[in-house]
């Protein structure tokens, strides 16, 4: 099957942030890529309770961008193993499940959690996050998977930029009737976005900033917006193209460009003050 691979050796990582300041294409053209097209033998399910998915629709995240540009932090290295095939945000139909699994079929549309937490690495008692519902396992380098936070960081299963791709049954969810694959692919940013918003729910009259209005940025607005909370909500964005997004989902202002702070000072009320060295706010 074609899948994207992702790998960096140290030489290579030196040698990109040389040549990749000049152009970006560095990073995923010529041989610096970090990226490539490969043929790898289809996945098989490797424990009873584990299913087999073909691929039909993933996202492209911005995280997904940082890696091949390589701009994630070299201290998250312990949680990753490589090479990796990228792709998190995975939309697919099921096409084999383990003896272990009795709540998915061939043929279901099923979204999947991208985290590999204590139960896909087999990890009894689980950590406290794990207990708690959490996605910041304390244990992504430990049990019978390597190094990993997410499928698309770990070297023995794979992400979304493949044709197919194993999960543990923990991680597969299946879609109601009337989804679609791209619906399941986005369930991933969506969870984000709302978990967001449950967690830092807010108030009635209270003001509300979301920072970028990219997709998460307007399914935190659009997650407002479904709860009925009587806010306003500001949006911060980079561009004419995210500021319709945002309108669009519900944001009440979109502030944006060098003047930003100011923007949101004059829409909150507040103050801004200009520090003893650095430009004015």
């Amino acid at each position: 099957m074609k899948a994207i691979r992702f790998d960096v050796k140290i030489p290579q990582y030196l040698a990109l942030k040389i040549f990749g300041s000049l152009s970006k294409r560095a990073y995923y053209s010529g041989p610096l890529s970090t990226v490539h097209m490969v043929d790898l033998p289809e996945p098989s399910i490797p424990f009873p309770d584990w299913v087999k998915i073909k691929v039909s629709r993933c996202g492209i995240c911005a995280s997904d961008i940082s890696t091949v540009l390589l701009k994630n932090s070299p201290a998250w290295t312990p949680y990753t193993s490589f090479p990796a095939t990228p792709g998190h945000e995975i939309g697919g139909i099921v096409v084999e499940a383990g003896t272990g699994v009795d709540n998915l079929h061939e043929g279901d549309l099923v979204a999947v959690c991208p985290v590999l937490n204590c139960a896909t690495r087999g990890i009894e008692p689980v950590c406290d996050a794990c207990r708690n519902g959490l996605s910041s396992c304390e244990n992504f380098a430990e049990g019978k998977l390597p190094p990993g936070q997410a499928v698309d960081l770990c070297t023995s299963t794979l992400g979304g930029y493949s044709e197919y791709i194993i999960a543990h049954k923990s991680q597969v969810f299946k879609m109601p009737p009337g989804m679609s694959a791209q619906d399941a692919a986005l369930i991933e940013p969506f969870s984000i976005a709302l978990e967001t918003v449950l967690s830092n729910l807010p108030q009635k009259g209270e003001q509300v900033l979301v920072i970028g209005g990219g997709v998460i940025g307007t399914l935190i607005v659009q997650s407002i917006r479904a709860l009925v909370i009587p806010c306003e909500i500001t949006v911060a964005v980079s561009s004419g193209f995210t500021r319709e997004l945002a309108r669009k989902a519900g944001a009440d202002h979109t502030i944006s460009g060098k003047t930003i702070l100011q923007q949101a000072s004059e829409i909150t009320g507040g103050r801004c003050y200009t520090p003893m060295m650095g430009p004015p706010p």
